[in-house]
């Protein structure tokens, strides 16, 4: 089994995300901070998968990681009605990549955790801090 790292990046601003259209169709960006953690885990996880609610992330993220629609895990107007209702995108996150690892195995990690060694393989695996 190789192990899979399953992240998310996604944002929401309620003063230029007005409508569910403008949301999910505008690019997002990365900080240089977050594009060096993607690369870590281009370089020392076996497979690593991206679950966004947006159309484009820039700058371009690695060609080893994967990029998947987060509504194919959470409806994308049901998290858009969450956070209208002042939810956390980070609530949702946590919806999203569980459910990923849930279906699909794999080890959950935030945006900002720079990987520095190979990660464990292992079939299954949940933490919660």
């Amino acid at each position: 089994m190789k192990s899979h790292t399953i992240l998310f990046w996604s944002t929401f601003n309620p003063e230029s995300d007005t409508t569910f259209e403008k949301w999910r169709n505008r690019d997002v960006e990365l900080s240089p901070f977050h594009g060096l953690t993607l690369r870590t885990h281009a370089l020392k996880a076996d497979y690593t998968t991206l679950y966004t609610y947006q159309q484009g992330i820039k700058p371009e993220i690695p060609g080893e990681i994967t990029v998947n629609d987060a509504a194919d895990i959470f409806p994308a107007e049901q998290a858009y009605a969450a956070l209208l209702n002042g939810h956390s995108i980070a609530h949702i996150s946590d919806t999203v990549r569980l459910q990923a690892a849930a279906d699909n195995g794999g080890i959950v990690i935030d945006m900002d955790a720079v990987i520095l060694k190979s990660l464990p393989q292992y079939d299954g695996f949940f933490s919660s801090m």
